[in-house]
């Protein structure tokens, strides 16, 4: 029952750190003079992105040191992973007209990509959020 309720509890973290930096950023986006520029978008997007990823960081290594076995760090942060990666593909998929506003980290590479291509930013950023579960223990170790 424990490693279930850590597993919620990561996965509504998940959610609120996406929708945390999703919001920064899309109010910088949209402003006037930054959303017809690409580089521009890209960065903001790369930004949001990589502090999405260190947030999320943060709260794992949290989890990871308060755990006693792998799996108690393993089970919760796969399953909010997986949840994520489904609801926000789901999402992706059926273009969501809020999308940009709550999954915005996985859209980074979108201003720098043709148009047919869009869905590359999205495999990318869940690719870099899985590795970061297997990252997440080796550069805690020595905290541990």
């Amino acid at each position: 029952m424990y490693i279930v309720r850590r597993a919620v509890f990561e996965t509504l973290k998940v959610f609120l750190f996406g929708i945390i930096c999703s919001v920064i950023f899309s109010l910088m986006i949209y402003r006037d003079s930054a959303l017809p520029n690409p580089v521009v978008c890209f960065i903001l997007n790369l930004a949001s992105l990589m502090l999405f990823l260190f947030i999320t960081f943060k709260s794992w290594s949290r989890l990871y040191l308060d755990s006693f076995t792998p799996a108690e760090y393993f089970i919760p942060t796969l399953i909010s992973f997986v949840i994520y990666t489904l609801i926000s593909g789901f999402l992706y998929h059926n273009r969501f007209f809020m999308y940009m506003w709550l999954f915005l980290p996985t859209r980074f590479l979108e201003p720098m990509l043709k148009a047919g291509y869009d869905y590359v930013s999205f495999i990318a950023a869940q690719l870099a959020m899985f590795a970061l579960i297997f990252l997440t223990p080796r550069f805690t170790v020595g905290r541990k």
